[in-house]
């Protein structure tokens, strides 16, 4: 939990306090979204503003399906806790997702998938490698190849 939160604390710059007496993830998110639903939702939306018009295209789409499966299946416990944020909070679970991939789909958004066919080859996204201990955790920084 503290995961997601970080990251999303982060993200939209909340200095929030909020505390939580659920027994599941997703329902302690929904009650902390509850209580952080005005900086959460004003934060999400300014970065989901940013990143409309990437993924309204097609290969911005695919790529934001893509990145949102491969985090959903590695990390199924943030993905439920996700949904517990923006049912709380009252916000789109589209916007917050795109939130919470904000780095990559920015890096995707500045490459130019016309020029591979519009295909874009996923690797390892940056919050799985390091939500799974792959990368500076371990001592060795993730090399950017392009």
């Amino acid at each position: 939990m503290l995961s997601a939160f970080s990251a999303l604390s982060a993200l939209t710059n909340i200095e929030t306090i909020a505390r939580c007496t659920a027994a599941t993830e997703r329902e302690c998110a929904t009650e902390l979204g509850r209580q952080a639903a005005g900086p959460l939702g004003a934060g999400v939306a300014r970065v989901a503003n940013k990143l409309e018009a990437y993924l309204n295209t097609t290969a911005g789409a695919a790529v934001f399906d893509q990145l949102w499966e491969t985090n959903r299946a590695a990390l199924p416990d943030i993905a439920a806790e996700l949904e517990g944020w923006a049912a709380g909070a009252g916000i789109e679970l589209r916007d917050l997702k795109a939130a919470a991939l904000s780095t990559e789909l920015a890096w995707f958004a500045r490459k130019r998938p016309e020029r591979h066919g519009g295909q874009v080859v996923l690797g390892l996204p940056c919050t799985l490698a390091h939500a799974s201990g792959v990368g500076p955790q371990r001592g060795r920084a993730i090399k950017r190849r392009g």
